[in-house]
């Protein structure tokens, strides 16, 4: 790792330029944990992250009168990242990796990616950040099955990290997709697979300002599994609708465009077929429902 005041450095380059694409730390707690020692050595994996994809921003003068020192650090962080998410399971770890997915998304490098988001799609529903922290309890409670899943996370301690591992699992959710649309590919993770509440507005999550009345669930059409079901269009309530953010339109926008790249450029159609062109008609009026909704 670099010096302390240069990863320091890069932390604010991370806040400012890559943070407000994948909004996912808390800012403020980032900051103060980084003044602990004890929790800065905690947050080691996300650090590491932080620079091998900051430091290039960086004009510290230890760097540019060594140039190759620069790529040096990124190449060992990164490599330092990838191996130890892959040997231990967190939310720390998962966060780190969508960090470096995202350098090489970013970076034009799409296919050298593909294998680190399905990872983490897999990852976020073995740590049930697929689903809501009221969901796993009452599974947990209920007592019905004879053997329950495994879990690796304790309860989240309040509302602000509740909000974190929800913003989490969203931006594997966008780099998903993402694969999903540019590939042509099924995407990792399918409405069955989760059960999530849209993020808040980013604003009131900086303020710690906990919601009183909470965001609404995420909506999804799986037309690749029910290619004839009805989509369930929720009409939520204003007050739930006042609470999101553009993160949150920005999920429901990446979700639509993969249904509109299902619908009309890898669904095929037989268009000398009455029955194939009834049901075309039958989805086109569903995504467009659902578009308008």
């Amino acid at each position: 790792m670099p010096p302390d005041e240069l990863v320091d450095s890069l932390v604010e380059i991370y806040f400012e330029t890559v943070h407000p694409w994948i909004p996912m730390l808390h800012v403020r707690n980032f900051r103060a944990a980084l003044a602990s020692p004890e929790q800065r050595a905690d947050m080691t994996t996300i650090l590491q992250a932080i620079v091998s994809l900051c430091i290039r921003f960086s004009d510290d003068p230890l760097l540019e009168e060594n140039p190759p020192l620069r790529t040096w650090y990124a190449t060992r962080c990164r490599q330092a990242v990838i191996l130890k998410s892959m040997e231990t399971f967190s939310v720390r770890n998962v966060q780190a990796l969508i960090i470096c997915a995202f350098d090489t998304i970013g970076s034009g490098h799409g296919p050298s990616t593909w294998s680190m988001v399905g990872s983490m799609a897999r990852t976020v529903e073995q740590l049930r950040l697929s689903k809501e922290e009221s969901d796993v309890s009452e599974s947990a409670s209920a007592g019905r099955s004879l053997m329950n899943r495994m879990t690796f996370l304790p309860p989240c301690n309040g509302w602000q990290e509740a909000e974190e591992r929800r913003r989490v699992f969203w931006n594997v959710f966008l780099m998903d997709r993402f694969c999903s649309i540019s590939t042509g590919w099924n995407p990792c993770l399918t409405s069955a697979d989760f059960h999530r509440r849209l993020p808040c507005e980013g604003a009131i999550w900086e303020e710690s300002e906990q919601l009183l009345i909470p965001t609404p669930f995420f909506g999804t059409l799986d037309q690749m599994q029910h290619p004839e079901a009805l989509p369930e269009l929720h009409m939520e309530r204003e007050e739930e609708q006042n609470s999101l953010g553009g993160f949150a339109y920005c999920i429901e926008a990446t979700e639509n465009l993969r249904l509109v790249i299902f619908f009309f450029l890898q669904h095929e159609v037989d268009f000398g077929n009455s029955r194939d062109i009834q049901k075309w008609l039958i989805r086109f009026k569903q995504l467009d429902l659902r578009l308008m909704q």
